[in-house]
């Protein structure tokens, strides 16, 4: 399981910046992350490594305004659209 910390005094579980209900084929996966003016740090907690192999690779971008639109602005915890992309 993928956490992040953002500086809010725990680690937690990112939200999925598009509902996710099955693996992807491509592994690509996008999630929204609200910062805490702080550095962010990733961890991977997997107790079962015997099945692991290959790589992992984050990238991070600054949220745009598409990243709100539909029902997505509801990953960054406000109320609408509108709000999610004045708070961009």
């Amino acid at each position: 399981m993928l956490q992040v910390y953002t500086g809010a005094g725990f680690w937690s579980q990112p939200t999925d910046l598009i509902p996710v209900t099955s693996p992807s084929p491509d592994h690509l996966y996008e999630y929204a992350i609200v910062g805490e003016g702080r550095r962010v740090s990733f961890r991977l907690r997997d107790w079962y490594l015997r099945d692991n192999y290959g790589s992992l690779s984050i990238s991070l971008r600054a949220a745009t305004p598409a990243d709100c639109a539909g029902a997505k602005y509801k990953a960054f915890g406000v109320e609408s659209e509108a709000q999610c992309i004045s708070e961009l």
